[in-house]
């Protein structure tokens, strides 16, 4: 019987958490609760703020931009040398959109005539 106890006490033993750990937890709980109720709380009240003095206003709609819109933003980045902006269409007055447009209109004519060419083959 007395072994049976002395197990028993060894395994509670075992399954004990270390009471220094536990009670910094406990401590350390209320902190960082508090914390995230207190941003939480000023992070509505800025923005109701915002909100009512008119320096936030949320999207009402998704604005769609027109092709010309995007050419016309994407020139004025351009000549402002922006170095973010894709190349995807160049200005027409530098010496790389003229290089850049012969290319593609070489590429173009090709493209037509390999396509001619396998229509003929395949009749």
């Amino acid at each position: 019987m007395s072994q049976e106890k002395v197990d028993k006490y060894k395994e509670q033993k075992k399954n004990r958490q270390n009471p220094k750990k536990v009670s910094k937890i406990k401590k350390v709980v209320p902190y960082v609760i508090t914390t995230i109720v207190v941003l939480a709380i000023l992070g509505f009240l800025g923005i109701s703020v915002a909100k009512q003095t008119g320096c936030y206003t949320p999207p009402t709609e998704a604005r769609e931009w027109s092709e010309q819109e995007i050419q016309s933003f994407r020139q004025v980045l351009i000549q402002a040398t922006d170095r973010n902006v894709q190349y995807t269409t160049v200005a027409p007055e530098t010496k790389a959109a003229s290089k850049k447009a012969n290319n593609s209109k070489k590429v173009e004519v090709t493209k037509k005539a390999s396509a001619k060419t396998t229509k003929k083959a395949d009749k």
